[in-house]
């Protein structure tokens, strides 16, 4: 557990309060974030979207800010960890060094975090809420 507090002050400390907050407050702004790190050239929202399967409005705001959830002052795009580039009317999409290196201490992070879980005993309730059943019927 000390270790995801270490990832945290190191994103906090390299890249402000802001970022960290908009990559934890959103899953799949992190997801995303990630995905362009594995996957670092130019893409447009749509082969993004086609590409993690999730619906291209919420690759939008994820990326451009959109309102709600998914304000502008949150998007990648506006904290700095995406470049944007427009060619023949196309939009397209990249990480930039800070997103990047903001990714790698992110990915880390939940890989530390997963294993962690993974460490703790699995609480079985269905067998729990079977038995408690059956000791009802006695």
């Amino acid at each position: 557990m000390n270790e995801i507090n270490e990832y945290a002050d190191e994103m906090i400390r390299t890249y402000g309060v802001n970022v960290y907050k908009a990559v934890h407050e959103s899953k799949l702004r992190g997801d995303v974030l990630i995905f362009f790190m594995k996957n670092p050239f130019h893409m447009t929202i749509s082969q993004v979207s086609r590409s993690m399967r999730v619906d291209y409005s919420n690759i939008k705001r994820v990326i451009k800010g959109g309102g709600g959830h998914y304000a502008k002052d949150r998007a990648l795009i506006f904290l700095g960890l995406l470049n944007y580039e427009e060619s023949n009317g196309e939009e397209t999409y990249s990480i930039n060094f800070q997103g990047f290196n903001a990714a790698v201490i992110l990915e880390k992070e939940r890989e530390s975090k997963s294993s962690d879980q993974s460490n703790q005993p699995v609480k079985n309730t269905a067998f729990k809420e079977r038995n408690a059943g059956s000791n009802r019927n006695k």
